[in-house]
């Protein structure tokens, strides 16, 4: 109702519905409306260990990271910064970073994380990746965001990175409906390859995974 009111014409809510399905800039900013736009640095971090010990098994050849709905940017910050600190650089590894919203995406092109989004202390290996300024925000280092390719589009699509070696999909599902849900669970199975790593979060529902994956019981990562 608020973004009817919002509208220049004021409109109803019915007409309002059927701008929706036509025009894609009231559907973003609908979407930027209504879903959190913040993630934060190493969110549940014993994630980042398993994907630090993940990296390190591979071994010298290109690694690909996937993170969908990655939001303002910080959970693709502290990817690129695990990578950096397992030796890789934009050589040999990529993270897709993939959202609806261009202005998610605006933002987290610039690598810069708010104090909003540091809710713990960095790793000790990660905190060279990153920079403080006078203002408490944290910048990705160069090398980090030389890693990270930004990528708008609907991350139940069918047009996500195949053969990724770790995939980021935490707590999105909550915002689908049942349909949307059930592609992005094919999703997850395709573009994740054998012996990958896929990182959920703690409100994403089993089934998700169910089938395609097994668990690796890591206290804390989900």
């Amino acid at each position: 109702l608020a973004r009817c009111a919002a509208t220049a014409a004021r409109m109803c809510e019915h007409a309002w519905r059927d701008r929706l399905l036509s025009d894609p800039v009231e559907l973003d900013r609908l979407v930027s409306a209504v879903v959190p736009p913040e993630t934060w640095l190493f969110r549940h971090a014993p994630a980042f260990e398993c994907v630090r010990e993940h990296l390190r098994a591979i071994g010298s050849r290109r690694v690909r990271v996937l993170r969908l709905g990655c939001a303002t940017g910080a959970e693709a910050f502290s990817l690129a910064a695990t990578a950096l600190a397992c030796g890789h650089d934009a050589g040999s590894c990529e993270i897709v970073a993939v959202d609806w919203s261009p202005a998610n995406l605006v933002r987290a092109a610039e690598g810069v994380s708010t104090p909003l989004a540091q809710r713990g202390p960095l790793p000790g290996w990660a905190m060279r990746h990153f920079q403080a300024d006078r203002h408490g925000s944290l910048r990705l280092s160069p090398e980090g965001l030389a890693l990270i390719r930004w990528m708008q589009d609907d991350i139940t699509s069918d047009r996500m990175s195949p053969d990724c070696d770790v995939v980021f999909c935490r707590n999105v599902a909550i915002y689908l409906d049942e349909p949307a849900r059930r592609r992005l669970a094919r999703n997850l199975a395709a573009c994740t390859r054998p012996g990958g790593l896929l990182c959920l979060g703690h409100a994403d529902p089993p089934w998700i995974w169910s089938g395609a994956f097994r668990i690796w019981p890591i206290p804390g990562a989900f």
